[in-house]
């Protein structure tokens, strides 16, 4: 019997996941869970686990939310196993994970409670991306309560550890989406302006069996206001066709927790 391919199946479950497809994305991953079902399988069926909760977190738009509870189960399960391997680097992740998750549903005193034990689990370890996108959630965790200035020094150090780890661009570029969105809420309409476009210029680039719709959605949503602001409405009115044009191929919870954080944005 042939060996199983499962980083190829989680890639084909993260494409999924990166376009908003959740409940195929669950299906995928939990299907990765059903085969890796051997011992020496068990980081993929955590992975597994861990992915699918993060797939249900993008639909989540209130505390009493299914996929909130789906979200940690899932959770849950991955955790259960990333302790038995001692993985410090994916349990640092999870617990980050599991706090954004809980700021989606608006249980803000769970998220900090995550917060804290990811950024206890990640900061005496070299694991810097995990580490530098903590601190990110964490700031984006404050402009959610409607406190941008205090979100602020999160982004920064978050960018200034990313120095340390330059293979991590995926992470830095969702930094540079969020920091934008609170640079946008600070009302500094120019380097909201320059991150995004940063942002942008790394997910539309060459990114092999890779897709990204979802952050494409945000970051075209996010300049179709931003360029409202700098009063360039052709550049305004193209960007908010695309988030449309994109919205469109979502599944609809996802897309209403995309059209949730426009709205805030703006109020």
């Amino acid at each position: 019997m042939p060996s199983i391919d499962f980083e190829d199946l989680l890639s084909q479950a993260d494409r999924l996941r990166n376009n908003a497809q959740v409940d195929e994305a669950i299906k995928a991953y939990k299907e990765i869970v059903s085969l890796a079902s051997d011992n020496h399988e068990n980081f993929f069926r955590a992975r597994a686990f861990h992915l699918a909760g993060v797939s249900a977190k993008e639909a989540v738009l209130s505390i009493d939310s299914s996929y909130y509870r789906d979200a940690l189960n899932l959770f849950a399960s991955a955790e259960e196993i990333y302790r038995t391997l001692g993985d410090r680097k994916m349990l640092g992740a999870l617990y980050r994970d599991i706090a954004s998750c809980a700021d989606y549903a608006q249980d803000s005193q769970t998220a900090v409670n995550y917060f804290q034990k990811a950024i206890e689990t990640l900061e005496s370890t070299e694991f810097f991306g995990e580490l530098a996108v903590t601190y990110n959630k964490l700031g984006l965790h404050f402009y959610k309560q409607n406190l941008p200035e205090q979100a602020v020094p999160f982004v920064e150090k978050a960018l200034n550890l990313f120095k340390q780890d330059p293979t991590a661009g995926f992470f830095r570029s969702t930094t540079l989406l969020d920091g934008a969105r609170i640079q946008f809420k600070l009302g500094d309409f120019e380097k909201a302006r320059d991150w995004a476009e940063e942002s942008l210029g790394w997910y539309v680039a060459d990114h092999p069996d890779s897709d990204y719709g979802r952050r494409l959605a945000q970051l075209h949503g996010l300049l179709s206001a931003i360029y409202e602001e700098l009063g360039d409405k052709k550049k305004a009115d193209e960007s908010y066709m695309s988030y449309q044009k994109l919205l469109k191929t979502f599944d609809p919870l996802a897309a209403k927790v995309i059209e949730k954080d426009l709205r805030e944005l703006a109020s």
